[in-house]
């Protein structure tokens, strides 16, 4: 009996220690029960704003009478901005410090379901300090691709997540690298390069209104900022509301922004400082009688920008801008002003000083003619740096519309410009008398110099 009795004991101790080690396991390991999921799920709603975009170039066309349809927009803009050398994006220092160490799947998953990152376009618009949701419009409502232009259209996708951590961050030092990217691929889409274009020079009223009455009185801002389309939305707010902290968290869109993600850029505009074109003639526009200035010359030339952080009431920003004279380019037309020559003859005749001629090899290239390039592609234009002017290489040239004449040395009072010149003004021929010639039209570069 005793003995029965102990082997009874042993097996209930036996019994109780198995127990409490399946206890003790089951403390100091607990089973998974999802959690991980709902952890992913709160640090998305938490997850700050990542992504920190800058561009080192503006170009600004003044063609009077661009008309929608009728033109080459490749060619032809009104205001175009890239990022060429040292800009680009990349994702925020603030954020890879926090952020970078976690398993890029896990970030990406992230970022896809975080209310601050995910469905992001990067966006170019002409908008109103005082209220960065209101965009300025040639029409009333903006048009993409006119008035707004989105120059990545697919933040926070896994795609674009995972390109932009490969570039900002080094997992072997776990520090951001401080590389930008130009170009981001998004599914089978090709490389999209970091580039917009705006097209509202629809007439030189416009154009000058712009430039005169909100430019230059800082009643509008060049702004790079990030939206959220709203999903089937088909009003031009769904797609041009700015994000900020307020519609972040949570995302809901406000009516009022006077703070956004993202860059503004003040532009100034003043007449053209270049003073090398006394005695240029008009091709085609006899010089005797009197004509008198219809007007002042327009202030179409772009000559100062100064950025600042919209995030902060605009603040300054880190970039500073130069707009060299050397970039200041008269525009004349090919096939009209400039006579197309013999076969094999030198492509530098015509009444215009202004040559035809191969861009130099690359390794002699000067340093304003390769950023003159990233604006004005050589396919399109014909760029002449020691006259100061550029000449589209498509022969039917559309920055004059159907004007026939145009004074292209803007020093020249006597001969005088009209810069809303039209078609009954402008004159049909040589022999009409009093013909206006409208004012000529500048491409005028600037760009960041850190």
């Amino acid at each position: 009996m005793n003995h029965l009795w102990k082997k009874l004991w042993k097996v209930a101790l036996l019994l109780s220690l198995a127990a409490a080690l399946v206890t003790f396991q089951n403390c100091s390991q607990p089973a998974s029960t999802g959690g991980s999921v709902a952890q992913q799920a709160t640090t998305a709603s938490l997850m700050p704003f990542a992504y920190d975009a800058t561009i080192d170039q503006i170009a600004y066309m003044s063609c009077p009478q661009l008309t929608t349809g009728s033109f080459d927009t490749d060619t032809y803009f009104s205001y175009r901005v890239g990022a060429y050398r040292n800009a680009g994006m990349k994702f925020s220092d603030t954020f890879l410090t926090t952020y970078g160490t976690q398993p890029i799947t896990t970030l990406t998953n992230t970022v896809s379901q975080s209310a601050a990152n995910a469905n992001t376009n990067l966006q170019l618009a002409i908008r109103s300090p005082a209220n960065l949701n209101s965009v300025v419009s040639s029409s009333g409502s903006p048009v993409q691709g006119i008035d707004f232009y989105n120059m990545y259209a697919s933040l926070g996708s896994v795609e674009t997540t995972t390109a932009l951590y490969n570039s900002s961050y080094n997992t072997i030092t776990n520090l951001p690298t401080e590389v930008r990217s130009r170009t981001l691929r998004a599914g089978n889409k090709i490389g999209l390069h970091m580039e917009g274009t705006l097209q509202l020079g629809i007439s030189e009223a416009q154009a000058s209104s712009l430039r005169d009455d909100y430019f230059n009185t800082t009643q509008a801002v060049l702004a790079l900022t990030y939206v959220e389309p709203v999903a089937g939305g088909s009003s031009a707010a769904s797609t041009t509301n700015v994000r900020s902290p307020a519609t972040a968290f949570p995302t809901t869109q406000m009516t009022n922004a006077s703070q956004a993600y993202g860059l503004g850029f003040q532009l100034h505009f003043a007449q053209p400082t270049y003073n090398g074109l006394a005695g240029v003639g008009l091709l085609g526009l006899s010089t005797t009688g009197t004509r008198t200035q219809q007007g002042s010359y327009p202030d179409n030339v772009l000559t100062a920008v100064t950025e600042e952080n919209l995030l902060n009431n605009g603040t300054a920003g880190t970039g500073t801008w130069v707009c060299p004279t050397d970039l200041q380019f008269r525009i004349v037309r090919n096939g009209l002003d400039i006579t197309q020559p013999a076969p094999g003859a030198t492509p530098t005749d015509g009444t215009i000083p202004c040559a035809r001629m191969p861009d130099p090899d690359s390794s002699v290239m000067s340093n304003d003619l390769q950023i003159a390039r990233n604006s004005l592609r050589v396919e399109d234009w014909y760029i002449d740096m020691a006259d100061h002017c550029i000449i589209p290489k498509n022969i039917n040239g559309s920055c004059y519309g159907t004007l026939n004449y145009v004074n292209y040395d803007f020093t020249n009072t006597a001969i005088g410009c009209d810069p809303n010149s039209s078609s009954g003004t402008n004159g049909n021929g040589i022999s009409t008398p009093g013909s206006n010639p409208i004012c000529m039209a500048w491409a005028s570069i600037c760009y960041r110099t850190n």
